[in-house]
C-alpha cells in the first residue's frame, strides 16, 4: 500500500480518558488515548475485547452515557473544534452528518418497527434541506450504491425481512447517506459468514475510493487489518501501545503485545496445528496495575515495568511504541523532543 500524503487532519485525539463510575469503583475504560486521523486514510484500531476500542469510538460521537464520562482530553475535529464539552445540539449536527458509525450488530442497530427507507431518510431529513420525496430518492440511491438489488422494494421492507448481509449493507447506506468525512466501522463483519464478510469489506474499500470517506475500522481480526488498513493503532487496556503503517507493523512489530497478536494468527506453517497464545487476560479496568498494564503477561518484563508507565518511543517517523525495551533507540531523545 502506497505511503499516504497526509495533507489534512480530520481528527486529533489527545490524552482521552473515559471512566465509568460504578458501585464497585471507577472503571478506566480509556486511559490516556492518543491518535490522529487524516483524509483518505483507513485507520485500524485492534486489540482484544475489553481494550477500549468501542468506547473510544463512542466517545468521538458523544455516545458515552452515565455512568460513563469523558474526564479528560480533547477530540479536535478537522475545523479545529473540540468535540469534548460540546452541547447535545452541536454533537447532533456532527453525528451522522460529518462523522457516521456502523455498529457491531445490524439486527439490534436497526429499529424493527420502522421501514428501511424511513430509517435511511431520517438522517437526510435531519441534516439537509430536502423534501421527503428527495430524501426517499437518496435512500434508493444509497441502497443501489451498496449493491442491494431492487432498492425501490427494499425501502418498503422491515429489517426482519432482510438477510444479515443485506442488513449490514443497509447500515452502511445509512452511515453514508449524508456523505460524511469519517466513517467509524465497529466490527462491521461480526456474525457474518466468510463470503459475506469479504463482500462487505470489498464494498467499504470501493466506497472509500468513490466518496473519499476516511474509515476508522475497529476490529480484532488481523486478517481484516492487512486487507483494509493504511495505518494501525494497537490498543491494550485503554491505551494505544503501538502505532505504525500497516506494512511496517506486520513486517516489524515491536511491542510484546503486538508480537503476541501476530503469533496467534493462523498460518499454513503452524506446527502441530496449535496456535500460539498470550497467557493471561486483559486486566480489569477497575483494578489496573501501577506500572505497564501488560507487565503480568509480558515475556520481556523488567522490574521497572511494574513500577511506572513506559515512555512512548519513536522507532521511525510514523512508528511509535510504548515500551521500556526501546528507550535506547528512541528517536525522540535523539531529536531532542
Amino acid at each position: 500500500m502506497a505511503e499516504l500524503v497526509r495533507n489534512k487532519k480530520l481528527l486529533d485525539v489527545r490524552d482521552l480518558k473515559v471512566y465509568f463510575y460504578t458501585e464497585k469503583g471507577v472503571s478506566k475504560a480509556v486511559d490516556g488515548n492518543n491518535f490522529r486521523m487524516y483524509e483518505n486514510e483507513t485507520l485500524a484500531i485492534v486489540g482484544e475485547s475489553g481494550c477500549g476500542k468501542s468506547v473510544t469510538a463512542m466517545s468521538i460521537l458523544g455516545l458515552v452515557d452515565e455512568p460513563g464520562k469523558i474526564v479528560d482530553g480533547s477530540i479536535v475535529e478537522y475545523e479545529g473544534k473540540n468535540m469534548v464539552g460540546m452541547s447535545d445540539e452541536e454533537i447532533r449536527d456532527i453525528r451522522g452528518n460529518e462523522i457516521s458509525m456502523i455498529f457491531q450488530e445490524p439486527m439490534t442497530s436497526l429499529n424493527p418497527v420502522f421501514k428501511i427507507g424511513d430509517q435511511i431518510m431520517e438522517a437526510v431529513l435531519l441534516h439537509e434541506d430536502v423534501t421527503k420525496e428527495e430524501a426517499k430518492a437518496r435512500a434508493v440511491e444509497m441502497l443501489t450504491l451498496v449493491g442491494i438489488a431492487r432498492p425501490e422494494k427494499v425501502v418498503t421492507d422491515y429489517p426482519h425481512q432482510l438477510s444479515g448481509g443485506m442488513r449490514q449493507r443497509v447500515m452502511i447506506a445509512m452511515a453514508l447517506a449524508c456523505n460524511p468525512k469519517l466513517l467509524i466501522a465497529d466490527e462491521p463483519t461480526t456474525a457474518l459468514d466468510v463470503t459475506i464478510q469479504a463482500q462487505i469489506l470489498s464494498l467499504m474499500n470501493d466506497l472509500k475510493k468513490k466518496l473519499g470517506t476516511s474509515i476508522m475500522l475497529i476490529t480484532h481480526d488481523l486478517g481484516v487489518v492487512a486487507q483494509m488498513a493504511d495505518n494501525v493503532n494497537v490498543m491494550y487496556a485503554g491505551k494505544v501501545v503501538e502505532t505504525a503503517p500497516v506494512k511496517e507493523l506486520f513486517a516489524n512489530p515491536k511491542h510484546p503485545y503486538t508480537k503476541g497478536l501476530m503469533a496467534s494468527m493462523p498460518s499454513l506453517n503452524t506446527e502441530g496445528g496449535r496456535l500460539a497464545t498470550i497467557e493471561g487476560s486483559v486486566p480489569n479496568s477497575l483494578y489496573l496495575p501501577k506500572g505497564c498494564y501488560f507487565a503480568d503477561r509480558c515475556p520481556n518484563v523488567m522490574d521497572k515495568c511494574r513500577e511506572s508507565q513506559p515512555p512512548t518511543c519513536k522507532i521511525k517517523s510514523r512508528h511509535h511504541v510504548s515500551c521500556f525495551l526501546y528507550e535506547d533507540v528512541d528517536l525522540n531523545k535523539k531529536e531532542g523532543k
